[in-house]
């Protein structure tokens, strides 16, 4: 069986977190590092898990390395309260491994662990990964064996920890086709067991995912696609989907982000397809209600609209990255309909600058933990863990 470490045992002080040692040294609105890659346990170069090592194992034949975990258009979920950051991904033709990622921010000296290792590996033997059946969404014939191997796939904005769960909602393009899925999946560490959820409706060309943004006051999950498109809402209380629960995107854009901000009770829309990149849909949402395009100053991130972002509650803005030392800061008006404002901040890179991000983009791979109060970023498989203090 797979190892599973549990997550580390959290330190509290005065009510609040005490920090560990690699966040007490870093200067307020500066970049750091932690000394720890995604790389370093590589799945391939484990001989308890490559059956061919030290040649080229199964998950890679005909496909690329593990680098593509976070090259191919894949993400990563932060769980804030137990502060263990996830990454998954890989899909299509770029990478048929499916391994799971986990660092524990807890600990003094946090470093990756590979809690769940590829189909096909010696801990996963089975049958082939090329098993005709890539719209089940799994690799066919784990079901009985073991448990269930969901494909790997690009994650997008799509991985979310609720409730200790991490919860991939529906990504696309699994291994080894282009295109969408409707298979959604939870991973529960303390059995380390994923379970299939109920799949998602197909609703206005089923677009490729883009992204999803919480909403904790409902205690859902909206989806957001690329293109123009009408969103869906998966409840976790009832672990249902409701097809076209808000109207069309209005976007032009095969690519989208999204946050819910609480203030406004909204959902704020990212899409390179609009002038300042903001639209929002005001909730509840009603199937004919479409997305609304913000008002806007300043000058939005330059790029698509793949970049980290995240919501901090403590300043009451949203942060967007695209690489390098600068964060794009979006500051919300008084009311939702007022002037989105758009400026940027440098922070000091004197310890360490952040490379450019992945071409296809960070995702879910930027978090915030408000006890640290500091940015976690995950870039390339080998890219240390980069911080951005804030305080």
């Amino acid at each position: 069986m797979p190892y599973n470490v549990p997550a580390g045992t959290r330190t509290i002080y005065g009510g609040r977190y005490s920090n560990p040692a690699w966040r007490i040294p870093i200067p307020a609105l500066s970049w750091a590092s932690i000394p720890t890659t995604l790389d370093e346990v590589d799945p391939a170069d484990d001989p308890a898990v490559n059956p061919n090592f030290p040649s080229q194992p199964p998950w890679q034949l005909g496909t690329g390395p593990q680098s593509r975990v976070t090259s191919a258009f894949s993400g990563g979920a932060y769980c804030e309260d137990a502060k263990v950051f996830y990454v998954w991904g890989g899909g299509h033709g770029d990478y048929a491994g499916n391994d799971l990622y986990r660092i524990d921010m807890t600990a003094d000296a946090p470093v990756w662990e590979r809690i769940r290792d590829p189909a096909q590996s010696i801990t996963y033997p089975g049958p082939s990964l090329d098993d005709g059946d890539e719209s089940l969404g799994y690799y066919s014939g784990y079901d009985s064996v073991d448990d269930f191997q969901p494909r790997s796939y690009h994650t997008y904005g799509g991985l979310i920890v609720r409730d200790g769960l991490l919860y991939a909602l529906p990504g696309s393009a699994p291994y080894k086709i282009g295109g969408n899925i409707p298979s959604c999946w939870a991973y529960n560490p303390a059995t380390d067991r994923w379970t299939q959820l109920a799949q998602k409706p197909t609703t206005a060309n089923n677009a490729t995912f883009s992204s999803g943004a919480y909403d904790s006051l409902r205690d859902q999950w909206v989806y957001i696609p690329g293109g123009n498109n009408v969103i869906d809402v998966f409840d976790f209380g009832t672990q249902a989907w409701t097809a076209g629960a808000g109207g069309f995107t209005n976007f032009g854009a095969s690519e989208a982000r999204a946050v819910y901000y609480p203030p406004f009770d909204a959902v704020i829309c990212f899409s390179n397809s609009l002038p300042g990149h903001v639209a929002y849909y005001e909730l509840p949402l009603n199937p004919g209600v479409d997305a609304i395009t913000a008002s806007f100053s300043g000058s939005p991130p330059p790029e698509t609209t793949n970049y980290g972002l995240v919501y901090l509650p403590s300043q009451n803005r949203i942060v967007a990255w695209i690489g390098g030392s600068v964060l794009y800061v979006l500051t919300p008006p008084a009311s939702i309909a007022g002037t989105w404002a758009w400026s940027v901040v440098g922070l000091d890179d004197t310890t360490y600058t952040p490379p450019a991000q992945e071409p296809a983009g960070t995702w879910g791979r930027l978090a915030y933990d408000h006890d640290y109060d500091c940015l976690i970023l995950v870039n390339r498989t080998i890219d240390p863990l980069i911080i951005g203090a804030l305080s």
